[in-house]
């Protein structure tokens, strides 16, 4: 067999049906090897499970306070504990699936745009691989959800670009649907479906129909979503007091847009997508001579649409995690890369060097140091797991309505694994602490706070809330420190990760710390604040050893 008959193979190949099917199939497998759950994804299952049993949208039983930014993703968890499955695996799988709907718009957008250009399996190889995309079809959350209704809207959106293949009634409706379900996902999804309906409603007067289309069509994209999402926004008004998420005071409290431009960079340079810059460059300045109009408006549509979302990233902050807040525009930025290398570059020998070495960036960012100030997806799931180790072993104190009572930073796996009331101490899921929590001091002046991160609770809080047991951000100690008699208010100021929530050396007489058994020689520090049958019970039953707490030693 010739080179030339290898080829003609290769390419019947990539036209076939079933390539894309097959490339979808095999990224997934790959995602699934990436799979993680991280333990803010046990947020929303406290909720979903509070829901399930009856309790209402709730973090703990009779507070009502939204703690949660993810209300369809948070009902769609509501599904295995009415069903008695297992959640997490639920989740991930529900994950995997969405992923490969985004993979599978993500190639039906491009081949929309280019039919025969190669741009479409390329931008399916690029997305599909990228780490944190692939790692990010699973993690518990919502992040899956919303890229694949980005992708589905500007699919729907696009389709009217073309004066062969105008928006019916029917695809509006669709579209109207779509933005529906990406305002219940998350609200800020709001910024893209006003794009995508400026977008769609400007393509009407652009083929020349008559006003009277343009607002038919507007009635049709606004109605749905004012009708069901406004009837939402009321009855949150009713039942938490809030139309905005409790989320939203303590995650924009403190933060730099410093933080979120360099968030973007980081992604920019671990990915090595400055590269493509030349490629991007020629590709814009040659668009007229080798795009038709309607692949140059739908790019057009896609860099605007990815500009937009990152300018909020970058007014936000960013986030802690490890680019999660990209995952949802990453399907138009990879269409846009793929289209920047197959017209960007003259010399097939240049395009797949270039593309080498894109993929070899995704593939060594497991193996790269960790991005200062941001949790990486390895750390993410370490984490989560250490948590729900804790949480199981805080669960001897249950159940819930023997009224113990904890406090931590970590309010995922834990409150949710321990089945124990739980004050949330950096008050996502807490409106006292998210309106007058203590403000936590930036680690440096001009990055602010890490996103979700800038109150803590006050120690008289605490003490109003009847909290029983203090782990602040969880400090697992291994080993036995041979001789100690007591522990000291200075010692527990060392207490890793945050300015945490502790007692006045006025408060400390009376207060004991416990090491709290974990598998192995590994022990849990906590700070027993107010005595409880239950506590004492477990101390004795799984010999915990208690410590009193001394004041500042001079």
């Amino acid at each position: 067999m010739t080179a030339s008959d290898a080829k003609r193979i290769l390419a019947a190949i990539a036209r076939s049906p079933a390539f894309p099917a097959a490339l979808v199939l095999a990224l997934c497998a790959l995602a699934w090897w990436h799979r993680f759950v991280q333990d803010d994804a046990f947020i929303s299952f406290r909720y979903a499970a509070n829901f399930a049993a009856g309790h209402g949208l709730v973090f703990n039983p009779g507070e009502r306070v939204e703690g949660y930014t993810n209300f369809l993703w948070t009902l769609w968890l509501a599904v295995p504990f009415r069903c008695g499955w297992d959640p997490v695996a639920f989740a991930l799988g529900s994950g995997l699936l969405l992923f490969a709907g985004t993979l599978t718009a993500t190639f039906a957008l491009a081949r929309r745009l280019f039919r025969e250009a190669g741009v479409a399996p390329l931008a399916l190889v690029l997305l599909g691989t990228n780490y944190t995309f692939s790692c990010y079809a699973t993690g518990g959350l919502e992040t899956q959800l919303q890229a694949l209704l980005f992708a589905t809207a500007a699919w729907l959106t696009l389709r009217g670009l073309a004066r062969e293949d105008r928006l019916t009634p029917g695809t509006q409706w669709g579209l109207a649907l779509v933005f529906t379900l990406l305002l219940l996902t998350r609200l800020d999804s709001a910024l893209l479906v006003v794009l995508f309906s400026a977008v769609a409603i400007a393509t009407v007067r652009g083929h020349s129909q008559p006003l009277a289309a343009a607002l038919q069509m507007a009635g049709r994209l606004g109605a749905l979503p004012l009708l069901v999402v406004g009837a939402w926004l009321l009855w949150k008004l009713h039942y938490y007091g809030d139309l905005l998420p409790n989320t939203f005071y303590i995650k924009t409290a403190g933060v730099s847009w410093l933080r979120g431009a360099l968030y973007l960079a980081g992604f920019v340079a671990c990915y090595g997508l400055f590269l493509l810059t030349p490629a991007c460059v020629r590709a814009g300045a040659l668009r007229r001579q080798v795009w038709p109009a309607g692949p140059r408006r739908g790019l057009a549509v896609l860099l605007a649409a990815s500009l937009l979302w990152c300018a909020y990233i970058v007014k936000v902050g960013g986030d802690f995690m490890e680019f999660r807040l990209l995952v949802p525009i990453l399907p138009f930025v990879f269409i846009l890369a793929a289209a920047a290398l197959v017209y960007g570059i003259r010399s097939r020998a240049g395009r797949g060097a270039l593309l080498a070495l894109l993929l070899g960036c995704t593939l060594a960012r497991p193996y790269l140091p960790p991005i200062p100030g941001l949790s990486s997806v390895r750390d993410l799931a370490e984490l989560a797991a250490t948590w729900h180790t804790v949480g199981e072993a805080l669960s001897a104190l249950g159940p819930a309505t023997n009224g113990v009572t904890i406090a931590t930073t970590a309010a995922g796996a834990i409150p949710y694994y321990s089945g124990l009331p739980c004050v949330d101490l950096l008050g996502l899921a807490d409106r006292q602490i998210a309106h007058k929590g203590l403000p936590i001091p930036p680690s440096t002046r001009w990055l602010g706070n890490r996103p979700g991160h800038s109150r803590i609770a006050a120690w008289a809080y605490l003490q109003e809330r009847g909290v029983h047991l203090l782990l602040n951000h969880p400090w697992i100690i291994h080993g036995d420190v041979r001789g100690r008699s007591c522990y000291t208010s200075a010692e527990l100021e060392q207490w890793p990760a945050f300015h945490v929530a502790l007692p006045a050396a006025a408060d400390v007489a009376g207060l004991q710390v416990l090491e709290w058994p974990l598998a192995g020689d590994a022990r849990l520090i906590l700070l027993y604040v107010k005595p409880h049958p239950a506590i004492e019970a477990a101390i004795r039953k799984l010999g915990v050893r208690s410590f009193p707490l001394a004041a500042r030693q001079r």
